[in-house]
């Protein structure tokens, strides 16, 4: 994760990079940045008690979403709490359903078409904090994907 100012040098360098400032412009963009990097500075710091907060809610709750690495309290508890208890889900494909990850059917007769489109249907939030958490656990590498397959067979 980058930290404030690594971000806050990153902008100078694109900025920089972009366009020729005159030499009393240059002063406003470098306050402009120093700003910026206080605001990120400060909006990292009043993030921390929350997910700490959030870890301690999801704590009280019996779960195996957090033990796959990549996805923390936060993904998690979002994962957890728009789930509700699993055991109202008949199968795996209504669950599937139920966060709108399935596939349209398009076909007639005896053709059946490749392409589908996703269906989009369902739960959204729960759709959206899925595929972050999926793309979390894609950046863990191939022993998370391998460690996955494990569990699911």
């Amino acid at each position: 994760m980058k930290t404030p100012d690594d971000i806050a040098r990153t902008l100078h360098q694109l900025a920089h990079r972009a366009y020729r400032l005159q030499p009393t412009e240059s002063q406003a963009r470098h306050h402009s940045l120093i700003l910026h990097r206080e605001t990120i500075r400060s909006l990292e710091q009043q993030r921390k008690p929350w997910d700490k907060s959030i870890a301690r809610e999801l704590a009280a709750f019996t779960h195996a979403v957090t033990s796959i690495p990549g996805i923390g309290p936060v993904y998690g508890a979002g994962i957890v709490a728009e789930i509700g208890p699993i055991q109202r889900f008949a199968s795996d494909d209504a669950l599937a359903k139920y966060a709108g990850l399935t596939w349209r059917t398009h076909q007639s007769g005896q053709f059946d078409a490749e392409a589908r489109p996703l269906t989009r249907s369902g739960n959204v939030y729960w759709r959206d904090d899925l595929i972050e958490a999926a793309d979390k656990v894609r950046v863990q590498g191939p022993q998370c994907a391998s460690l996955l397959r494990a569990e699911v067979s």
